[in-house]
């Protein structure tokens, strides 16, 4: 299986403050943004993504909106087959 090393992280800092309680963005201490900014800037330094994947084959059945995947798995899914049709 391959393994890709070295992705790319990206935090949202949005996120980071809805998870800490501040709904309205605008509102946010000072102090509080230099915490997140410096905290977020350290933990890249101690992120070490990896992506580890498998290459299956699949059958699209667009009509009844199935994947079949190594011709074992069924997934019924109008997403899948709107990523499908894109890809």
């Amino acid at each position: 299986m391959p393994i890709e090393k070295n992705r790319e992280v990206f935090i949202d800092k949005n996120i980071v403050f809805k998870n800490l309680g501040y709904n309205e963005l605008n509102n946010i201490p000072q102090d509080i943004l230099n915490e997140v900014d410096e905290t977020i800037s350290h933990s890249m330094s101690l992120i070490k993504p990896m992506v580890v994947y498998e290459r299956l084959p699949f059958e699209v059945n667009e009509q009844e909106k199935v994947v079949l995947i190594d011709g074992k798995y069924q997934f019924k899914s109008d997403y899948l087959i709107k990523k499908y049709k894109r890809s």
